[in-house]
């Protein structure tokens, strides 16, 4: 089994999504036996980390995954 990090980007949309973008980059440790098999898994987290709630003023808030940046392998 190998070990990477990815970065994995968010965009965060609050209300009808009329003001400047934001984003939220996080790192994640993934164990996969290939590069490849990284990726899908990092992208299969923030598939499944995609959020919508309401804020303090009752607006709705998603978090969209925009894609996994960047994947690098960790020496063993």
């Amino acid at each position: 089994m190998n070990w990477y990090v990815a970065k994995v980007i968010f965009r965060i949309i609050s209300n009808e999504g009329n003001h400047q973008a934001q984003f939220d980059e996080q790192l994640r440790l993934i164990s996969a036996e290939t590069r490849c098999q990284a990726f899908e898994k990092a992208a299969q987290i923030g598939k499944d980390n995609e959020d919508r709630f309401l804020n303090d003023h009752k607006q709705t808030v998603k978090w969209q995954f925009v894609n996994v940046a960047k994947l690098t392998s960790l020496p063993r």
